[in-house]
């Protein structure tokens, strides 16, 4: 009896910390990036030019912290750079830098945060090569690629340094796409500038500074790479742009020029317009989606691509949703992060770069990488992560093991006289390992490569 209760107590104490961890998220393109409870961030995945932000180039397969500082407060992606806003108000960015996207005056990849200015910011993003800011006082920047006129400054010309568009202060929201950008003023306005072909004018004309689309009001927005979703603040979906994996959910892979409603719902509450896939969430929790499917992107467990948006499962407890290449991260209502899709370099955030093609939890739990880990009895486990063999360290001798999956449920268990379990045969994912002694049970999480 004793067992089972610490048994319990040490998958609801895992739980509870998931649940209580994770503030602010982000799906880029090939990286993910988050902020914890305790203000810290944290990047996974691709880093091929730095966007981790941890000062190196290699991927990580699991959330790895950047720096020490707990004073973050939001943080977005770009393709392959980030921009992350502190309690102060400044804007940082690290990542690629071709074309001036982390606007410090140089091109230079910067592996590591870089502050940007001095001035304080609401809000900031990037865009393929190119970034774009509101500041607290309402004003909209911009600066990076402009070939397009993403930049919405009144010329093609790309700047390296924040450039103001325009000269309103009524702006509230602001995002991405590939050379295009989508804004919302306080007055629930939405905008447009850029490439033509995905501004919903109608037209394929660029335009090189905001311009007004139609004149209804919008709950929220999401620029995809080369298609464009939002939701009204009556609660109906609409969407235009690219659609050759019937990502629009319109059941046709025709490109949209205009604003098209998507169905006939009035209670959409979160979406994101991913690469080839479009992730979305009701008032009710439910969860949809549709577009290509051939990782995972859907997270309904199949490779099937969805003509139109289809229910995922029948969990009633999902919230936020952000889909930006082809993989998602999600939270749900507990507070818990979720993650799903394509995932060659990470990005998932599970330890493997195998696609996952269900929701996988964001384990909150840091694992070390580089040197033994210490469980809450003090004993080490190392290397973590481990391909073969999982070293035990302790002064006491240990008697008994049990491996479980995240979930808690037991996979395999040794008793006797261990200083090592060989886990090989386990597949690539994220495992709790629970040492018991004296009736006691003690947890530690690791990854299988």
């Amino acid at each position: 009896m004793k067992k089972l209760i610490s048994f319990l107590f040490a998958v609801l104490f895992s739980a509870h910390i998931d649940a209580q961890c994770w503030d602010f998220f982000e799906a880029g393109f090939s990286h993910s990036v988050a902020i914890k409870s305790d203000g810290s961030l944290w990047t996974w995945g691709g880093n091929q030019n730095g966007q981790l932000g941890n000062g190196t180039y290699s991927n990580k397969y699991i959330p790895t912290k950047v720096g020490s500082e707990t004073d973050w407060k939001m943080v977005r992606t770009g393709l392959l750079h980030t921009l992350a806003i502190k309690t102060n108000g400044t804007l940082w960015g690290f990542g690629w830098n071709s074309s001036g996207q982390l606007g410090d005056g140089t091109m230079l990849v910067k592996t590591a945060p870089v502050q940007i200015g001095n001035e304080q910011w609401q809000t900031a993003c990037g865009g393929d090569y190119y970034s774009i800011g509101i500041k607290t006082d309402g004003t909209l920047w911009a600066w990076g690629e402009n070939n397009h006129g993403q930049l919405g400054i009144g010329s093609n010309i790309s700047v390296l340094i924040p450039t103001q568009v325009g000269t309103d202060s009524d702006w509230q929201f602001v995002d991405a796409g590939w050379s295009y950008t989508m804004g919302l003023k306080t007055d629930r306005s939405l905008w447009a500038w850029g490439s033509g072909i995905y501004l919903g004018t109608g037209t394929t004309i660029d335009s090189n500074i905001p311009i007004a689309i139609g004149s209804e009001q919008w709950q929220s927005i999401s620029a995809g790479d080369l298609n464009f979703f939002g939701i009204r603040t009556d609660g109906t979906l609409w969407c235009w742009g690219n659609n050759n994996y019937w990502q629009l959910g319109n059941g046709t892979t025709s490109f949209q020029y205009a604003p098209m409603q998507v169905g006939n719902a009035n209670n959409w509450s979160s979406v994101a317009a991913g690469a080839e896939q479009t992730i979305a969430t009701k008032n009710d929790g439910t969860l949809w989606a549709c577009g290509n499917n051939f990782s995972g992107e859907l997270g309904d467990g199949t490779t099937t691509e969805r003509h139109t948006l289809t229910q995922v499962g029948d969990a009633t407890d999902w919230g936020i949703v952000y889909s930006v290449g082809g993989h998602s991260l999600a939270k749900k209502t507990d507070g818990t992060l979720w993650a799903w899709g394509n995932n060659p370099y990470g990005q998932v955030g599970n330890g493997t770069s195998s696609p996952a093609y269900l929701a996988t939890k964001v384990i909150c739990v840091p694992l070390s990488t580089e040197q033994p880990s210490v469980g809450i009895n003090s004993f080490l486990i190392y290397p973590n992560p481990t391909r073969d063999i999982l070293h035990f360290k302790d002064a006491r001798a240990i008697r008994e093991i049990v491996v479980a999956d995240v979930s808690g449920k037991k996979v395999f268990e040794l008793k006797g006289d261990i200083s090592e379990v060989n886990v090989q045969q386990l597949q690539a994912g994220i495992y709790l390992v629970r040492v018991v002694e004296d009736g006691m049970i003690y947890s530690e999480k690791f990854v299988k490569e």
